[in-house]
């Protein structure tokens, strides 16, 4: 027979997103629906109720996740939550092997770190967090019947990520980590998504007009109509290499976006963060370059007649003149836009930089202290 709805046990879950940038997002669409997961999958007999929170848990660089769960500890027992967890970007490691989510049933608190999900994290938390939850309050339970918390083998097997478990499991101290190459792979593939490419490639709007009108003045001189053509696809890729690496490597120069190893970042943190920053980067310079690819072939189309273009080669064309046109106008436009690239709008683009966040409570960025 069910309790009666004013007779069931009231347990509050708190869910804190740190830094409250990209976790924040994830929180609030967790949140929505994990009163009722927590009822399926952990207790129907509870009346559960999530809080949603973020910007008192600092994931500090060098404490690692002992100091960011101890920071949880502190925010649950003031906010007097009976459990609490954390999502944050900060990519964490134990013993050179990506972590995924540790749990503390002494401190009742439990961390998941988003970038090791990959890249369908809000699937894989309707998976952990309820079992993670479940977890918490079986270690933890005395006079309250304990819910039906899965082992952490089976939680293990619920989540792709999660290689295998480490610690001590009586004591409720538990690791949950990735293998050591898929799960690297893995990781990176998340920071990337929480670094949001797209944000970067709307950032580089002045570079793109720039190289646009570059590559549109290009268009006009007959020289490189005839370059277009005898290159061959070979050194135009090669070309086009160039210049996409030269962009992103000016970007980091000009911007600082390198991250140095100290006493508050480790190297492998050091590492993951430059990483992160630069397929970042990378994937926003592609997407800047089949624009500007796409809006100098229609510039090219339009501006150039055919009668005149055949004049000038002495045969006739067809479209994959246009494009190799094309080709080398933008390649050798994102050449002449990358010294464009340090009149962008520098909050803007060190955005892109996977250690810099700005937001009060966001990891401290050195470089501004």
């Amino acid at each position: 027979m069910a309790i009666s709805q004013q007779h069931r046990p009231e347990i509050v879950v708190g869910l804190v997103a740190t830094p409250p940038d990209y976790p924040a997002q994830v929180v609030a669409r967790l949140a929505v629906e994990l009163a009722a997961r927590l009822a399926e999958r952990v207790d129907p007999d509870v009346r559960w109720i999530v809080r949603a929170g973020w910007g008192d848990v600092a994931p500090r660089r060098d404490g690692g996740v002992e100091a960011l769960l101890d920071d949880l500890a502190r925010r649950r027992a003031d906010a007097r939550w009976d459990v609490a967890i954390c999502l944050t970007d900060l990519p964490l490691h134990t013993d050179r092997v990506p972590l995924v989510a540790q749990t503390s049933a002494r401190r009742r608190v439990a961390m998941v770190s988003l970038p090791a999900l990959g890249l369908r994290q809000l699937r894989a938390l309707r998976a952990a967090v309820p079992d993670l939850v479940g977890r918490l309050l079986a270690d933890t339970s005395e006079e309250r019947v304990p819910p039906a918390g899965r082992a952490p083998a089976e939680l293990a097997g619920q989540v792709a990520a999660i290689h295998r478990v480490v610690g001590e499991a009586g004591a409720g101290e538990l690791g949950y980590v990735a293998s050591r190459l898929a799960g690297r792979v893995r990781l990176l593939i998340g920071m990337v998504r929480a670094n949001r490419p797209g944000r970067a490639l709307l950032g580089l709007s002045k570079l793109l007009a720039g190289a646009f009108a570059t590559a549109a003045f290009a268009l006009t001189t007959n020289t490189i109509w005839e370059m277009g053509v005898a290159l061959g696809g070979l050194r135009l890729t090669v070309i086009m290499l160039l210049g996409l690496t030269a962009l992103v490597t000016w970007l980091i120069i000009a911007h600082d976006l390198w991250e140095k190893p100290d006493r508050e970042t480790p190297a492998e943190l050091a590492r993951m963060f430059n990483l992160g920053t630069i397929l970042t980067l990378t994937l926003a310079a592609v997407a800047s370059y089949l624009v500007l690819f796409a809006g100098t072939t229609l510039a090219a189309a339009l501006l150039i007649d055919t009668s005149v273009l055949e004049q000038d080669l002495q045969r006739p064309v067809d479209l994959t003149d246009y494009l190799t046109l094309a080709w080398i106008s933008s390649s050798l436009a994102t050449v002449g836009g990358t010294i464009g690239s340090g009149l962008e709008d520098e909050d803007t683009v060190r955005a892109a930089a996977y250690g810099y966040h700005p937001e009060p409570g966001g990891w401290r960025d050195e470089k501004d202290t």
